[in-house]
């Protein structure tokens, strides 16, 4: 029988780790793949795309004679980006860092528990407010997180994010479900279904298998 592995990829803003772990927990594959060097304007969501496939091929050839069971991404929850119902781009990708959206966040904290995790301009709610306030957007799109976008990318179904990325755009972890106060401040229609982290949400079609260089 061939040896199962199962892939984790880290996507953070100084590059993007990747690591493969056997049924025993035990690591057989790492890479790391550098993004530029600030400063520099952050990468644009098909660029981070290119940089997640790069490692990920390099990953890929350490293990030729493994059979890949899953793989599973985290990403930065407060950076966020809006994608059309097929996970195309509608924006840039603001990273949890930015500080275009302290206004949106102003707008924010006075309809927002004063709990929540939503509040200030690093949360993606802000972003979301942001992008609603300064652009001219179709009637369907998607909020997407970090970690949604480059999922999507592999062949998770665009929409669906899971409570961890959810939290800084409002969700109520609690009793999960996005909370109704956020109809004061967004239409619910553009907020992704949230799932427990872990949950499957896709699989590599075969153009991504091609490019991966995975053949199962």
């Amino acid at each position: 029988m061939r040896e199962s592995a199962w892939i984790g990829i880290d996507f953070g803003t100084s590059g993007c780790r990747v690591c493969a772990v056997d049924q025993n927990g035990n690591i057989i594959a790492q890479i790391e793949q550098n993004l530029p060097a600030a400063p520099h304007p952050y990468l644009s969501p098909k660029q981070q795309s290119l940089y997640l496939f790069e490692a990920l091929k390099r990953l890929v050839k350490q293990l030729p004679a493994v059979v890949i069971e899953s793989i599973s991404i985290d990403a930065t929850s407060g950076s966020v980006m809006l994608s059309d119902h097929q996970g195309n781009p509608l924006t840039e990708m603001l990273m949890y860092n930015d500080q275009r959206a302290s206004m949106a966040s102003e707008k924010i904290a006075e309809k927002a528990p004063i709990n929540s995790a939503a509040s200030g301009p690093s949360s993606g709610l802000a972003k979301l407010l942001y992008f609603q306030l300064t652009l001219a957007l179709p009637e369907k799109y998607y909020l997407l997180h970090q970690a949604d976008w480059l999922a999507i990318q592999l062949g998770a179904t665009p929409g669906i994010t899971d409570y961890n990325n959810a939290l800084k755009s409002g969700f109520d972890v609690v009793e999960n479900h996005w909370p109704s106060w956020l109809e004061l401040i967004t239409p619910m229609s553009v907020l992704p279904n949230v799932v427990a982290p872990g949950t499957v949400i896709g699989k590599l079609s075969e153009a991504v298998m091609l490019k991966l260089g995975i053949n199962q």
